[in-house]
Formats: C-alpha cells, sequence, structure tokens
C-alpha cells in the first residue's frame, strides 16, 4: 500500500511539473537569463575611412563587454569586417539571429553610405562593399542595405524584447530613384548603482530603437584614428549617464545627449551633420540626482573653437558609363 502511495504522488507530482512547464507564461525561454545578440560590421579595409570604422567598432565592443560585466548577461558577437563585409553575410545573419523573447539584439554598422531621391525613409542606406566606395547607378540598386527596412525591420520580426539598431554612414542623396524592392514596402564617480543603469538600459527596457547618424541630404564625418563622429558622442553620452550617473537613464535621452554633442563640435567651416533616431519604448527612464551643487557659477563664454579631428569627406558616386 505505501509503494503504490509513492507511486500515485509521484505521478501527480510529474504531471504538476509538467503542467507548470506548459502553462501560459511560463516557458523555458521566459526563465532563462536574457542574452545580448549584437552584430557589428563595418567597412574597414577600404583605404578613405576603414581605419576609422575600425575605431568605431572596436569601441562598442568596448561599450558591451562593460554591459555583459556590469548585468550578467551573456554578449554574443557576430562581426563582419574586412573582405567579410559583403551584403550576404549580414542579411544572412540577420535571417538566422535565432534569439529567446527576453534577448535584446543590438546592431551597429558603419560604412560609406547615401539616401536615394523621393524616398520616404529618413534612415541611411549602406554601400556594402569590402573595399569599393564608386559605384555605377546599377550597383547602387544592387548593393544597398537600408538601415530601416532591410536590417531593423527584420530584426523586429525576431520579437526579441529589445531591438537596438544604429547606423554611422552619409546620408546624402544620390539623385537617383530608390530600388522597387524598398518602394514595396571623467569625473568622480556618485553614488549612483551602475549596474541598475546598466540592467534599467539592456533588462528593463522593452521595444525598438533606430538611429542614424545624420539626417537625409547629410554627410557623416570619420576620424581615422579615433572613429565616427556619431558612434563617438553616442558613447560618450551613454557612458555619462550609466558610468557617471548624470540625468535621465534611457535610450531616448542617450541619443538626444549625443545628438548635443555631436552638433556642437561642428566649427564655422567644419563638418555638420544632425542625428536622427526613433524609439518605441517603455519603462525606460528614471530619474537620478547627480551629486552637484544646486548652483552653478557663470562662466564667460569662450569663442567657438573648430574640430581638431582629421574628418574625411566621402566621395563615392560616380554614374554608369551609358548615363549622361
Amino acid at each position: 500500500m505505501k509503494s503504490s502511495y509513492q507511486f500515485i504522488l509521484k505521478t501527480c507530482l510529474i504531471a504538476l511539473a509538467m503542467l507548470v512547464g506548459l502553462s501560459p507564461g511560463h516557458t523555458q525561454a521566459d526563465t532563462e537569463e536574457p542574452e545580448i545578440w549584437a552584430i557589428l560590421c563595418g567597412q574597414t579595409a577600404i583605404i578613405d575611412i576603414g581605419s576609422g570604422c575600425q575605431a568605431g567598432i572596436n569601441k562598442v565592443k568596448l561599450m558591451l563587454e562593460g554591459v555583459e560585466r556590469e548585468t550578467g548577461m551573456k554578449v554574443n558577437i557576430i562581426e563582419f569586417t574586412g573582405n567579410d563585409f559583403t551584403k550576404a553575410n549580414i542579411m544572412t545573419a540577420v535571417e538566422n539571429l535565432e534569439v529567446k523573447p527576453n534577448d535584446a539584439i543590438f546592431f551597429f554598422g558603419t560604412s560609406h553610405g547615401y539616401n536615394f531621391e523621393g524616398n520616404s525613409s529618413v534612415f541611411t542606406y549602406f554601400g556594402v562593399d569590402a573595399n569599393r566606395k564608386r559605384f555605377t547607378e546599377a550597383e547602387f540598386n544592387q548593393l544597398a542595405m537600408s538601415l530601416e527596412k532591410d536590417i531593423h525591420r527584420n530584426l523586429l520580426a525576431k520579437n526579441a524584447r529589445l531591438v537596438i539598431t544604429i547606423g554611422e554612414a552619409c546620408n546624402k542623396s544620390l539623385g537617383i530613384p530608390e530600388p522597387d524592392r524598398y518602394r514595396n514596402n571623467m569625473m568622480t564617480m556618485n553614488l549612483v548603482d551602475k549596474r541598475a543603469r546598466y540592467n534599467r538600459l539592456f533588462k528593463e527596457t522593452a521595444g525598438d530603437f533606430i538611429a542614424t547618424s545624420s539626417r537625409k541630404g547629410e554627410f557623416s564625418w570619420t576620424d581615422p584614428r579615433e572613429g565616427g563622429i556619431y558612434i563617438n558622442q553616442f558613447l560618450k553620452a551613454f557612458d555619462e549617464a550609466v558610468v557617471h550617473g548624470r540625468g535621465t537613464v534611457s535610450w531616448d535621452a542617450i541619443a538626444n545627449r549625443a545628438l548635443t554633442l555631436t552638433t556642437s563640435i561642428s566649427g564655422d567651416d567644419g563638418p555638420i551633420q544632425t542625428p536622427y533616431h526613433e524609439a518605441d519604448l517603455y519603462n525606460t527612464s528614471v530619474e537620478l540626482i547627480d551629486e552637484k551643487p544646486t548652483a552653478t557659477p557663470q562662466k564667460t563664454p569662450k569663442k567657438k573653437k573648430k574640430p581638431k579631428h582629421d574628418f574625411v569627406q566621402p566621395k563615392f558616386f560616380v554614374k554608369s558609363s551609358t548615363g549622361n
């Protein structure tokens, strides 16, 4: 009788465990630790901006190392640089990416870029070729990769909890129509908990975010040693919010700060670019008070200096030999 009772109890426990495991809201994916899936790609082999693209990617990787260390989230990096920077490689990685519902996706791409005449998208297109910056119109149509339509929308379809998409590339119109396939569619740290700030951005935020380094009709600029203006200012804004505990902790606030920093370093004759972003996020911000005096002494305004960076202006479009 005792043996029979134990058998029935064991059977009931197994059935209960199976019921809990299969019940809505208690899937295995929900209970697993969230991970970050990062796709980093850049035109690092090209002679004019390659070193700047590599510098930008290296700084993003350092940022992700900090995220992994502070949040405990595993960061999986898929990288396409040098001769691996091809449209086929990038789109295959996006298509084959498998994530859990609680995971986060982070995309950063940096290369020569452009936009199309009459295109409704304000976000840049990458010219995806490892070594070239000059293309015919037909080649542009073939090699174009839209930050919004090819990358961001396909990443959203993965149904991850958080999708961050950032592109650093020029956004000037080529004067040719969009291809048919697109029309269809360091201070002393204060006492604020740094780890909580990392968690706020990567563990406690859901939705999507997309940013381009310049508005439609503008160039983007890079420094051979330091990398692109925008990614440097974006990472500086990220560092200010997360490491130094200044202001509001949200992707939207970081992007707005990066916008201010990027535009502020433009001189009278220097590079001018205006980053743009769109965000659809929730549970994103919390006000944290910086340990500063309430009154700040007024300083005498200084004359605005021209930027010291050796920024490179890309010139990469040539008409087809059959064109006018």
